[in-house]
């Protein structure tokens, strides 16, 4: 795998950078060796994308992350690229991508499947 960090650092993608996306990373190669290239792939380069694809859905949001003032959570970002994972594994489209961290309709922190 190529060194992620270095690309994410050159090309500003702050936000999907260094310790987060390899934790991800490391969850999502142990249950589909190989498919984790895949994804970095396609959200950190963009490459084959489509609009309303989980991998298009998450970097855009990302994206928008790391110009905005407001920041995510680091536990949120994680908590998105582990949705969009497991969309992208359903074969499901997705119009946006959100983790109800509190509330009445909080959720469990997500789990790759």
């Amino acid at each position: 795998m190529e060194d992620w960090r270095e690309y994410g650092a050159r090309h500003n993608f702050s936000e999907l950078n260094a310790y987060r996306l390899a934790a991800t990373l490391v969850l999502i190669d142990k249950y589909m060796t190989g498919r984790a290239d895949e994804f970095v792939e396609r959200v950190l380069r963009g490459t084959g994308l489509e609009e309303g694809t989980p991998w298009y859905v998450l970097r855009e949001r990302l994206m928008k992350n790391s110009i905005s003032k407001a920041k995510l959570s680091k536990p949120y970002v994680m908590a998105l690229c582990i949705k969009a994972w497991n969309h992208a594994r359903a074969g499901t489209k997705v119009r946006f991508l959100r983790w109800r961290e509190e509330g009445e309709k909080g959720e469990q922190f997500p789990v790759v499947r």
